[in-house]
């Protein structure tokens, strides 16, 4: 039985119960033909209405293909040529970040080394050139080695202050000739001394800020304070005054001394040669009054029978005086009083 289609109206036979109809041209051929043509150009008639719009953002539309790969339009679409090419450059550059990588864990790993090993010998020999000083604690008359050392309370130091020291020994002969130098840690004065032929000489004084002090007639220090000294053996003494001074230089020190004529005023600074006198056990908080049994460093000569001397200070030690005579006699009495201590402070 014949049909249409829904959409054209096409005639349509049913080959089961129409198979024995004569074919007409007209109606199954030409008449279709018709119809599709005109569909066909109501079809086309209607797209030359339609406006399709580029791509962008907003919208769907028609997009244009590009192969850049640097350009920064929004409006193509790569190509797998472009696809391509972003992904050699990206492969490249991700082969120069890991070498890059790879160099700087190398370079670190050295530095990590370095750090570890800054504390060996080797780390020392490469950093020859800077050098820094090394912690002392002991007796600087025992260093021979050349160096630069630093410390406070070595024996046979200016004092028992911090110091930077340096050490110089004689090429040829290091035990009997040297050269030490001490600058204080916190004045800035420094103090030298030579181990000449074997014995070291006293420690001297340059540079820094100290004071320097002449002798003058401004009474610094004063004990008026009668002292008498019975000598019951040969290396006693009695101390009778202590004061430090303001700076290095020169000061004159006064006294009233009598009794036997070989009395006398003795001034003495610690330490000015060697540590070898501490066994005196004598400091600073020594009382006046207290007899010593050992023969004090002078710093000068005696002074006796109310006379006066001047005294060169090379240092700023306390100075102590001690009543004393020279000769092998005891039981002798001697006698002193208004000891003064003059001196101008020159900034």
């Amino acid at each position: 039985m014949a049909s249409n289609t829904p959409n054209l109206n096409l005639l349509k036979k049913d080959p089961a119960t129409d198979g024995n109809d004569t074919f007409n041209i007209q109606t199954m051929l030409n008449d279709n033909w018709d119809k599709i043509d005109a569909a066909v150009g109501e079809v086309r008639e209607e797209l030359k209405d339609i406006n399709v719009p580029d791509a962008s953002l907003t919208q769907k539309g028609i997009v244009q293909l590009s192969s850049a790969t640097d350009s920064t339009a929004e409006d193509r679409a790569a190509t797998p040529k472009a696809v391509k090419s972003a992904y050699d450059a990206a492969t490249a550059a991700q082969i120069t970040a890991n070498a890059a990588n790879t160099a700087a864990a190398g370079a670190q790993n050295t530095a990590n080394a370095a750090l570890t090993t800054s504390g060996t010998a080797e780390s020392n020999a490469k950093n020859a050139s800077i050098p820094r000083a090394m912690r002392f604690t002991g007796d600087l008359n025992g260093v021979t080695e050349n160096g630069f050392y630093d410390g406070a309370n070595m024996a046979n130091a200016p004092s028992a202050d911090w110091y930077y020291v340096e050490h110089m020994s004689h090429s040829q002969d290091p035990g009997n000739w040297r050269l030490q130098r001490a600058t204080n840690f916190y004045d800035g004065v420094t103090y030298w001394r030579q181990l000449r032929a074997g014995t070291w000489t006293a420690w001297q004084t340059w540079g820094g800020n100290m004071p320097v002090i002449v002798s003058g007639n401004t009474v610094q220090y004063t004990q008026p304070t009668e002292y008498s000294f019975t000598k019951q053996t040969q290396n006693a003494y009695l101390l009778v005054g202590k004061f430090i001074p303001k700076g290095i230089g020169q000061l004159k020190i006064q006294a009233e001394v009598w009794g036997d004529t070989a009395a006398g005023l003795y001034v003495s600074a610690f330490p000015i040669d060697a540590i070898t006198y501490t066994y005196g056990l004598i400091d600073w908080t020594t009382p006046l009054g207290t007899v010593i049994n050992f023969n004090p460093p002078l710093l000068t000569g005696v002074f006796r029978s109310s006379s006066s001397g001047i005294v060169n200070v090379n240092v700023r030690h306390p100075i102590f005086l001690f009543l004393g005579t020279g000769t092998i006699n005891t039981n002798m009495t001697i006698y002193v009083k208004n000891i003064t201590v003059q001196y101008d402070v020159i900034n």
